[in-house]
């Protein structure tokens, strides 16, 4: 597992052997599955699905360190089929690329390495009997493999953090000036939502206030992994029952006519009361705009938004053009969208709940 995250860093987080297993878990999991999920761990359920992958892989590699000292080829197997699954997950979630396997490759045969060396030096001596110079040689084989699965694995995060981070690309990023801004802005005395009018609760319809901070806005991610993505390389495609195809750049984006509007997204678990709901500025293109400009077919009744991650999301073609203001947001309370909020770019129609319209990474 360590060989296979330090080699991710060198192809992208999303090819770690464990992120790509438990996003084909995700796939595959019944949606009463995961509405229980959602229900019992809130917005850590991810971090409950990777902590179970870890426990059941520890728990693989008990058995088959317990099964290749008596045979080694059963444990070689063992391995084998380990980092088959992850070489199968990596090419089949969404958007998937085929160097993804290699981090999963490369970490079978590393562990199979790992796995000879130590059944070698555990095996008895001829008497049968453990002498205390093997229970050496085991030992010193089992720390250097755990130093170096440590190093490997909290090294490799890092590094896959260090080359794909958007912080310093984000920082650098200077949003124009909106043409057109809110139609209101709330007083200085502005509370949370819904205080005003809430009757039987003491907290009103949300405790969140009025304009909610990035770093307080609810999310439901639907990735393991919060996608990097270079603003530089960003591209959008606009294609389908359309008659003059864009295509548009991050820089063509910034390039156009912005504007500026107060949005309120809400999830469609949300309760009264509850925090999956937000409210904040958001600056950008209209998208209604490009559809024009891209000459939407009359008949055409659905966009198809497609995510880095692979993930679609529909909105219906009147909802967009019926004169709200749905847009392709660059911009969230005055500045650049934050990774965990869509950066660079995030699709947001208001009046949907999200999972209909507010597409985060679009990539088209």
């Amino acid at each position: 597992m360590g060989v296979g995250e330090l080699v991710a860093a060198l192809v992208r987080p999303a090819a770690s052997p464990v992120i790509a297993v438990g996003n084909r878990l995700i796939l595959l999991t019944p949606e009463p599955v995961k509405r229980w999920a959602i229900r019992q761990f809130g917005t850590g359920d991810k971090h409950v699905l990777l902590t179970g992958i870890y426990l059941v892989l520890a728990g693989c590699a008990v058995a088959i360190g317990i099964v290749a000292v008596r045979r080694l080829r059963l444990g070689l197997l063992g391995v084998g089929l380990l980092g088959l699954l992850g070489v199968y997950s990596s090419q089949t979630t969404a958007a998937h690329r085929v160097s993804d396997a290699v981090p999963s490759a490369l970490g079978v045969l590393a562990g199979m390495a790992a796995l000879w060396q130590l059944v070698a030096a555990v095996a008895p001596a001829d008497d049968g009997e453990q002498t205390g110079s093997g229970r050496r040689s085991f030992l010193a084989a089992g720390l250097t493999t755990a130093v170096a699965a440590v190093l490997g694995g909290f090294g490799g995060r890092a590094l896959q953090h260090r080359r794909f981070d958007t912080t310093a690309a984000r920082a650098a990023i200077r949003l124009p000036a909106p043409v057109s801004g809110p139609d209101a802005r709330p007083s200085a005395s502005a509370g949370a939502v819904g205080n005003a009018t809430a009757t039987n609760y003491d907290r009103g319809l949300t405790s969140v206030p009025f304009r909610t901070p990035a770093d307080r806005f609810y999310r439901i991610d639907t990735a393991l992994a919060v996608p990097q993505i270079d603003p530089d390389t960003w591209k959008l495609r606009i294609t389908g029952m359309v008659a003059r195809p864009l295509t548009l750049t991050f820089a063509d984006l910034l390039a156009r006519p912005l504007v500026e509007r107060w949005i309120t997204l809400c999830c469609v678990s949300n309760e009264v009361g509850g925090e999956l709901v937000g409210n904040a500025t958001f600056r950008g293109v209209l998208l209604a705009d490009l559809l024009r400009e891209a000459g939407i077919a009359s008949e055409a009744d659905q966009l198809v938004a497609s995510s880095s991650d692979g993930m679609t999301i529909g909105s219906p073609t009147a909802v967009v053009m019926d004169g709200r203001d749905a847009m392709l947001a660059v911009g969230m309370n005055g500045e650049p969208l934050t990774a965990e909020h869509g950066f660079p770019v995030r699709m947001v129609v208001p009046g949907l709940y999200g999972y209909v319209s507010a597409c985060k990474w679009i990539t088209g």
